[in-house]
């Protein structure tokens, strides 16, 4: 279980990661790290999920490209 950084609820692992792929997910942080470091981490608003949150998601998820790497 983790904390969702657009809605500050708690979500499963596979959904957290599933906010990696959103276009809003460093905006959400930077959100979320500038009220830690005004010392008010629980009383700020999360800016909530964006419009067409999980339909982004799917298409970015689809959009990653996998690059195979040789180690030897």
């Amino acid at each position: 279980m983790k904390c969702s950084a657009f809605t500050g609820e708690w979500i499963c692992s596979e959904c957290a990661n599933d906010e990696l792929f959103h276009p809003d997910y460093d905006k959400a942080k930077a959100l979320e790290k500038q009220a830690m470091l005004l010392g008010d981490p629980n009383s700020y608003e999360h800016m909530g999920l964006p419009e067409n949150y999980h339909e982004t998601v799917e298409r970015e998820k689809t959009n990653v490209k996998i690059v195979k790497i040789d180690v030897r």
